[in-house]
């Protein structure tokens, strides 16, 4: 996949995800200093979490709370968004499903996922 929404001039984090993720990125959205966004494909979700919890650039090692969101409307109705924080950062992984597919748990990486 590629990158849909591309914002230069926010620092090393984003150009180090662009770098990594950019076949499993849909979307990267900077809200706020300090606050990230990434829409990701669900078949990678644990492989990126894992590498965001380990790293010792980017060290979420906390999982604060996962959403849900059931869209009626839309062909992949289920909208998962996974809260990551580290020392004063925030990134939200985002991922879509349908009805018909699965996204792999985060407990493996993530003990509060459970």
């Amino acid at each position: 996949m590629r990158l849909i929404n591309k914002k230069f001039g926010v620092g090393l984090a984003f150009a180090v995800l662009t770098k990594l993720f950019y076949r499993n990125l849909l979307e990267l959205i900077v809200l706020r200093k300090n606050y990230l966004e990434i829409w990701i494909l669900p078949c990678v979700l644990v492989t990126i979490s894992k590498c965001l919890k380990m790293s010792s650039f980017f060290g979420f090692k906390s999982l604060s709370d996962i959403t849900a969101i059931d869209q009626l409307e839309k062909a992949h109705r289920f909208r998962l968004d996974y809260n990551l924080l580290s020392a004063g950062k925030r990134l939200i992984i985002g991922t879509f499903v349908s009805e018909l597919e699965f996204c792999n748990s985060l407990t493996r990486v993530f003990s509060s996922a459970n």
